[in-house]
This record gives C-alpha cells, structure tokens and sequence, in this order.
C-alpha cells in the first residue's frame, strides 16, 4: 500500500437509505458524492459476499460470489424488465418485518425479483459479449458456486447432504434440467451483481475515491470453496472439519460460540501451485483498491482446535508458508493491496517484503489508551506505513469507548490535556498523526449515528459533516 496522505470514512453500505430499507450499489453512489465532495480519498465498506444463514457480513457461504441484498431493482424497473407492482408484495406480518429493516425478507424478496428478470432477460443478456466474458473470466469459481447453491438454497448445513449431493465430482454427473435451470440462474444473478457493483466502483475512481473491503483470509465452514474444494481444507470425506482455526483471543471464550473457520490445507495449496491464492487476490484486487483480512491475527501462524471436542487442550499452533505466500502476491502485484490488524513476523524475508511494498498495518485509537498499550500505539508515535481507525465494525463507538472507565478518561485528559474533551479533540489528534491512512467510522463523526442505526440518509448529515471533514483536511494535507 502506498504512504501517500489519505483520508477516508468507514461507511456500510447496508446502512444507505433506501426504498430496499437495505443499501444497494445504486444507492452507494450518493455516498461517494459525499466523499468526493468532503475531500476523502477512501471510502471503507463492510464485507459484501454472499452471506450465509445468520446474515452477518463477516460470515460467507462463498469467498468470491456477492450478495443479492445489495441489489439494485430499479435497474431492472427501468428497463421494463420489473414493476413496482410486483415486486416486495407483502402481507401485513411482512410489512411490519420489511419496515424494521428485516434482512432475510428483503433478501428474499430481491432474489424473486432478480428470478423474474431471469425469465424475462436472460436470453438477452447472454448474447452480449460482456455476459460471456465474465463467465469465462470467472469460470474457477462460478459454475461451482452455481452448483453449491443448487443444493444450499434447500439444505443449509453438509449433514443433510446426501452421499450424491457431498460429492461434486458426482453431483456433476448426475443434473437434469432442473438443477441445470437453477445454476443458470445463480450465474445470471452474479453477472447482474457484478455488473452493478463495477460500475459504482467506477463511479468511485472517476471521482478519485479508493474503496477499501473487509475479506475473511479463512473460509466459513459451511461454502462453496468447502464444497468444491476440499481438499484444500483440512476436512474428512463428509466435509466434517477436522480443525477449526482461532484467534488467540479467542482462547479465552466458549470455543463453541465462535465463529467456525475452516483451515487450510497449505500441503496440497503448495502442491496445487497457490493457484487458489492466485485467483482469491487477483478477484479481490478487481473489486477493491484495498483488501484488509479481517480473521486473521498472525501472518506466519494458524492456531486451530480440534472440531470434534472444542477443548482447550487440543489447542494446537501450524507454521504457515507465509513467504511463499507473500511471493505469489507479489506476482500477481497484490501484495501492496493486502493488510490486516495485526503483523507478526519474525521472518527475515517477510520483513523486507513488509518494507519494500510498504505493507501497513493498521491501528485502532481506542488501543492508544487501553492499560496496556504500547507507546507506538499513541496517535504522533505511529509511523507513516499505518493507516489509522477512530472504531471499527466490531469495536465500540468512540464516545462510548472513551468514557468507558475512569483510569482511562485520566490517561486521554493526560494526553490531550484537556479536562473535558470529546471525540473531535481525540479525531484532531489521530490528523495530526504521521499515519498516511487515517479512517473515521461514520458513527464517531456525527451523534445523530450508531452502531445499531438501520437507515442513514447521507444527503441529511453531509452538510455538516462535510464542513468539518473540510477543517480536518487542511491539518491533514500540511
């Protein structure tokens, strides 16, 4: 990642105002104007691949498909391909659901919607040659996404699988028409998908915003890279995890409530040439400007437990091969695109990759003042290679954080020398850092935002915002 100056805000997508109550990439596009027009070269977004039964972003049946919620209809309205009279036809129960910004319903609702453009347009839509191209552009993943969700959209978990369904390579030899139909329309759904996604992220480029996505580095338990690639995971022939990959935070939590990560099988990705990594990051670096890995704290380590107990004692840490890891980045001119939260590398050659692709690492304000924290940690000791975050999507809001104890609100009064000081004193701060990337959640900025806001309506907020963002700007670009 380069060290040139950049601000940006971290704004979900889903949280837009919509008619969807479910930001769509149509909608996104009000908030680049914002950003254009604020000064901010880039713009943070949550995760936006298909997510699974929970409907957490973070969590993915597919690393590379995305997901119908962001869907924009109008599209599709407007060249007559829809109306509003036949789409989100709800019942009073319904109504109430959709009005409290229900994600199940809406995605529901979306993809009957997407199921009529499919009868109505696919014939169209496949003779033109940008059709063809991203089938074949994408053909490592796609078909056998198309084929995972043929089965997916009936049984949710790999159990209920039968011995035909488990197997791929015998599913494949066993579709009819039916199954046939249905993968066709799920391929249909990525291409419109993706379509409407490239063109906002034009939109953003032409306007001089970068985006920058949050990704899973593991695979969810229950995906279609499981299902179609096994054996780059460490699973049985029933695709039952043998390992589920942790954090080291997570040690000291009930193992069974956390999120289930697959590990990898690094043996046979060696052995298969990385062409999995080749092709996750050269499709990540399509969509993204930037890439952070959201579930991963050690580069050179995988620490896992084993599946079956969830016991403690079978915790157990494996050597990744980060180096070669780092190679095929470098290769395929990822390398400087990819970060996360934390970097721990002992290894010689990866410091020195770390440093002549300037790698950043970013930092959290809300670690500066923590009892613990390391000095680095304080806003004008970091480095110019860190990108800076005021909160993050699973940290809490910075007023709530900073007045969340007394020892705490003593080392910030010490700091920034003021008695009665507030989140823009602490957002002046991280400005005036030597950070080259510093990130402001949309929440920390205005009080009329928080975590659990279903609806922001960013027409309403910018004004203000704008002129503030504008002040911080000139402190920012001295």
């Amino acid at each position: 990642m380069d060290t040139l100056r950049e601000a940006g805000i971290l704004l979900p997508i889903s949280i837009l105002k919509s008619k969807y109550k479910h930001g769509t990439f149509k909608d996104a596009m009000k908030a680049v104007d914002f950003l254009n027009r604020a000064g901010q070269k880039i713009w943070h977004i949550e995760p936006i691949m298909y997510m699974d039964g929970d409907l957490r972003s973070e969590k993915s049946i597919s690393q590379f498909a995305l997901d119908p919620i962001y869907a924009d209809l109008d599209e599709f309205i407007n060249m007559g391909l829809l109306s509003t009279a036949e789409i989100f036809k709800l019942d009073e129960e319904a109504e109430k659901k959709f009005e409290a910004h229900d994600k199940e319903l809406i995605k529901a609702e979306k993809i009957k919607a997407l199921r009529l453009v499919y009868k109505r347009a696919y014939q169209d839509f496949t003779k033109e040659a940008i059709y063809q191209d991203f089938i074949n552009e994408n053909q490592y993943w796609l078909k056998d996404f198309s084929l995972f969700m043929t089965i997916y959209n009936k049984k949710k978990v790999f159990e209920e699988f039968s011995d035909e369904e488990i197997n791929i390579a015998i599913y494949k030899d066993n579709i009819d028409e039916e199954i046939e139909e249905e993968a066709k329309f799920q391929e249909f759904v990525q291409f419109l998908l993706y379509r409407q996604y490239l063109k906002l992220k034009n939109y953003a480029k032409d306007l001089g915003v970068k985006i920058l996505c949050d990704v899973p580095f593991y695979a969810n338990e229950i995906s279609s890279e499981a299902w179609a690639k096994k054996d780059y995971f460490e699973v049985d022939k029933k695709l039952r995890p043998l390992n589920y990959a942790i954090k080291a935070i997570e040690q000291d939590k009930d193992l069974n409530q956390i999120d289930k990560r697959l590990v990898y099988s690094f043996d046979f990705i060696a052995f298969d040439g990385y062409e999995y990594i080749k092709e996750k990051y050269s499709y990540y670096a399509k969509l993204f400007d930037y890439i952070r890995l959201i579930d991963i704290e050690d580069y050179e380590t995988t620490i896992k437990v084993d599946a079956k107990t969830m016991d403690l004692d079978t915790i157990s840490a494996d050597k990744n091969p980060i180096e070669e890891i780092f190679s095929v980045l470098k290769d395929i001119d990822v390398v400087n695109k990819v970060f996360t939260d934390y970097i721990r590398c002992n290894s010689k050659i990866i410091r020195k990759i770390m440093k002549d692709d300037r790698i950043i690492e970013s930092r959290t304000i809300q670690d500066a003042f923590d009892v613990n924290a390391d000095e680095k940690n304080l806003p004008l000791n970091v480095d110019k290679t860190c990108l800076y975050y005021s909160s993050d999507f699973d940290m809490k809001e910075l007023s709530k954080y900073l007045n969340s104890s007394s020892d705490m609100k003593l080392r910030i009064e010490d700091y920034t020398m003021k008695k009665d000081f507030n989140n823009y004193d602490i957002i002046e701060r991280m400005y005036s850092s030597n950070a080259s990337k510093v990130i402001i959640a949309l929440w920390d900025l205005s009080g009329e935002v928080n975590k659990k806001t279903c609806e922001v309506d960013i027409n309403e907020i910018s004004l203000k915002l704008e002129t503030i963002l504008k002040q911080y700007m000139i402190q920012f670009s001295r």
